[in-house]
């Protein structure tokens, strides 16, 4: 026969199991926080100790242009195609630089014949082949 006193038993005994449970699961939680706050630490510094020179080094700078008529016009209409690297390591004649500029504009390069013409002195001016630019010559005076 069930009592009044052995239902209030069984009840105490499950609540004595529940309430043993709780502090159980505060430390399961606590243990799994704990796991994923330093598996990310760890994953930042495995991150940051796997990084090479090569990885942090910043880009190498973009050449610049000399300033003089015909710059702008480059730096607008040349730079949507090219860096400026493209542009300032070639070295060309006057003839070059116009067959250069006209193969572009076919090419769907916007500027005006005026426009065109201020790119090719400028660039026939300050990337010229090295044979007709002294200051590009080595210096064979002083060689003997």
């Amino acid at each position: 026969m069930v009592t009044v006193g052995s239902l209030l038993k069984m009840h105490r005994d499950k609540q004595n199991a529940i309430g043993s449970l709780i502090p159980a699961a505060f430390l399961l939680l606590g243990w799994l926080a704990l796991t994923l706050l330093t598996a990310n630490a760890g994953y930042g510094t495995l991150a940051a100790q796997t990084n090479t020179p090569a990885q942090t080094k910043s880009p190498p700078a973009e050449p610049s242009l000399p300033d003089g008529p015909g710059k702008d016009v480059i730096l607008r209409a040349c730079t949507q195609c090219h860096d400026l690297k493209v542009i300032t390591s070639k070295r060309a004649t006057e003839d070059e630089w116009a067959k250069t500029v006209n193969d572009m504009i076919n090419r769907g390069a916007v500027l005006s014949d005026d426009e065109a013409d201020a790119v090719i002195d400028y660039l026939s001016q300050h990337f010229k082949p090295a044979a007709s630019d002294p200051k590009q010559q080595p210096d064979t005076a002083t060689q003997k």
